[in-house]
C-alpha cells in the first residue's frame, strides 16, 4: 500500500479541524486520538527538521532526543541504527504527556500558525531506558506533568541529553550537531 505524505500545511489544518471539534464538545474517541498523534508527530517532525536545517519534506527524522543514560546504553552498544534497535534499550515516550499537550493546544491555539508554533515549542518525544520509564509510571507521571507542571523527567531525576542525536541516514544530516 502507498502512503503519500501530506503537507505539513495539510496536516496543520486537520488538526485544527480537530481541535475545533474538542472545543465544539466532541468527545474525542480512540481513532480520533490516533489520527492526532499522527498528524502531530508529522509537524513535530518538520520542526525538528527546521531546527536542523533539513528539507522538511522528509518525512520521518532520523534523529532522536535521549536522556543521557538512553544515550549511554547506545553508544555502549555501538550506536546501533534503525528504530527497532532503540526500542531494544528503552521506550520513545513524550516529554509532555499526549493529553496534557491536546488541553493546552485547545486553550492556546487559534490557528495553523499558532499550532505550528505550539508543537515546535511544546511536543517533544525523548527515548528514555526502561529504568527511567518505571521511574516516570511508580512516579504516577504517564499521564500528568509533575506538581506545579515541572518537568516531569527532572522531577525523577531523568536528565535528557539536549541536543537530537542522529541514528541513522548520518548523510542527509552533514553539518548538523551530533550527526558524527
Amino acid at each position: 500500500m502507498c502512503m503519500l505524505a501530506m503537507s505539513i500545511e495539510s496536516n496543520l489544518k486537520i488538526i485544527a479541524l480537530l481541535l475545533n471539534d474538542i472545543r465544539s464538545g466532541a468527545k474525542r474517541n480512540a481513532n480520533d486520538s490516533k489520527a492526532l498523534r499522527y498528524i502531530m508527530a508529522n509537524v513535530y517532525n518538520a520542526t525538528l527538521h527546521e531546527r536542523l536545517g533539513v528539507d522538511k519534506s522528509v518525512d520521518s527524522p532520523d534523529v532522536v532526543y535521549m536522556s543521557e543514560a538512553f544515550k549511554e546504553e547506545w553508544e555502549a552498544a555501538g550506536r546501533p541504527a534503525g528504530a527497532t534497535s532503540l526500542w531494544k534499550i528503552g521506550i520513545h515516550e513524550h516529554a509532555v504527556p499526549f493529553n496534557v499537550l491536546v488541553s493546552r493546544m485547545v486553550k492556546e491555539c487559534s490557528d495553523e500558525q499558532s499550532i505550528y508554533d505550539f508543537i515546535a515549542k511544546n511536543k517533544r518525544m525523548v527515548f528514555v531506558t526502561k529504568a527511567e520509564d518505571k521511574k516516570l509510571n511508580d512516579a504516577g507521571y504517564q499521564r500528568v506533568m509533575a506538581e506545579g507542571g515541572a518537568d516531569r523527567h527532572e522531577a525523577v531525576g531523568i536528565k535528557v541529553h539536549p541536543e537530537p542525536m542522529v541514528f541513522k541516514n548520518k548523510s542527509k544530516y552533514r553539518g548538523t550537531q551530533n550527526a558524527t
